[in-house]
Parts: C-alpha cells; sequence; structure tokens
C-alpha cells in the first residue's frame, strides 16, 4: 500500500507539472498549446493528463464529453500487480482519450486531455 501510495503522490506531481508548465506559456503568452506534444495536436485550453509510469492500462472510466471533477478516477493502470489510479487534475469536460483498456503507457504518456470548466466571475 505504500507503493500504491507513492505512485499516487508521483501521479499527483507530475499533474501539478502539467499544469504549472501550462500556466506558464499562458502568462507568456504562448497559449495552450505544448509543442513538445507528440501525436494529435494540442486540444485548445485543454490540460494533458499523464501516465506517472510505464504500465498497462486496465480500466478506462472516461469517455469523451463526460463532466469530470478534479480528482475523480479517470483510469486504472496495472504495473508490478499493483493498480495505480490516475485522476482528473482539474474539474473539467474530458476531450479527447488517447488510450485503450489492454494497451501500455509509457512514463509521461498523455492519456486524456481535459478541458477546465470556466470559472464564474463574481458580479461587479
Amino acid at each position: 500500500q505504500a507503493q500504491q501510495q507513492a505512485a499516487s503522490a508521483k501521479q499527483n506531481a507530475l499533474d501539478e507539472e502539467c499544469l504549472a508548465r501550462l500556466a506558464a506559456k499562458a502568462a507568456a503568452g504562448g497559449g495552450p498549446k505544448r509543442e513538445e506534444e507528440e501525436g494529435p495536436a494540442a486540444i485548445e485550453g485543454g490540460v494533458d493528463v499523464c501516465s506517472a509510469i510505464a504500465a498497462n492500462v486496465w480500466e478506462v472510466f472516461a469517455k469523451v464529453g463526460d463532466e469530470v471533477e478534479q480528482g475523480q478516477k479517470l483510469f486504472a493502470l496495472e504495473a508490478m500487480k499493483m493498480e495505480v489510479a490516475v485522476t482528473a487534475p482539474v474539474a473539467g469536460r474530458v476531450a479527447a482519450v488517447r488510450v485503450e483498456a489492454g494497451t501500455l503507457a509509457q512514463m509521461g504518456d498523455v492519456l486524456a486531455v481535459v478541458v477546465p470548466q470556466a470559472v464564474p466571475q463574481p458580479a461587479a
């Protein structure tokens, strides 16, 4: 269970790194697109949900169009007989699911993209 907690902490750190990278680019005027992303073009305003470890994708709980809450379980990965949950880094709508159950995800692979919910602005 300590290994599962360590893997979960590592996923949280990776999620925070993805969010920090996105915020830094937005602050620099670079917008939400990530040039280093391989494969399909970046989704406008999307936040990558990344794999913290190399593992088999055991279950996929998210579908394109699903509304998810921050921390909601999107995927179950399996490595060395341990299940590792991958959760939504932000609340929003699932814009892309890039893996299927039974496939292998490498560390850092983008598993899905979530477009954050708009935060209501207080009336002035």
